[in-house]
């Protein structure tokens, strides 16, 4: 099973876009089939067998993990599974051309070798990363990479970033201590008031022009 450390994920949605069969949902936290801990309650009550547990090798000296094969010839979307995931990530699917179940996970390892953080791992296998800050002050930065997402989101353009690549200030005169920057912040480099950073979902928005 996949594991994920929630402190150190930085919510870029990377995970979410690689995974082939939904088992990965980035919002306010990191929501993720981890097979029940290798006991999947879905597999146990799919009356049609359509999903089953299966072994996979990911190291020569470890033991194998679980993952989950699906036979979607099998599958009549009854949705036993659905009410019985803890996790509440399965969903059937509706659109033409998608496989008529998502949100299992078949242990491809792709949300892993993705994670630009290492956030994410397998126990036993690889550990997902940690990170141990010792926040001083009411405003903190640490390991900022100089990307300038903060700085448009200031509300009283208390952030300067002499150049790209180079740390920001922030004038603590100025500042509020809102906490939005720490929010924006894709690295988890801003601490505002000795808070870990709770990051704000990220929507995208469809319009369309009228001519």
């Amino acid at each position: 099973m996949i594991s994920v450390n929630q402190d150190t994920c930085i919510k870029c949605g990377a995970c979410e876009g690689v995974c082939p069969s939904g088992a990965i949902a980035v919002k306010e936290t990191v929501t993720y089939c981890d097979t029940c801990e290798s006991e999947p309650k879905c597999a146990d009550v799919c009356p049609n067998g359509a999903l089953t547990v299966g072994d996979i090798i990911i190291s020569d000296d470890a033991d194998p993990v679980v993952r989950l094969n699906f036979n979607p010839s099998k599958c009549d979307q009854c949705g036993e599974c659905i009410s019985a995931c803890p996790k509440s990530i399965m969903k059937l699917g509706d659109e033409e051309g998608e496989l008529p179940l998502g949100g299992y996970c078949v242990m491809c390892q792709q949300c892993v070798d993705i994670c630009p953080v290492d956030a994410i791992g397998m126990p036993g296998i690889k550990e997902p990363a940690s990170r141990e800050v010792n926040i001083e002050g009411a405003v903190y930065i640490e390991d900022c990479v100089g990307c300038g997402t903060c700085v448009s989101e200031c509300p009283v353009e208390a952030i300067t970033l002499s150049g790209y690549g180079e740390p920001i200030t922030i004038d603590e005169d100025t500042c509020i201590k809102c906490g939005i920057c720490s929010q924006t912040c894709p690295w988890n480099a801003v601490y505002i008031s000795e808070n870990i950073p709770t990051k704000r979902g990220k929507t995208i928005n469809t319009f369309t022009l009228n001519n």
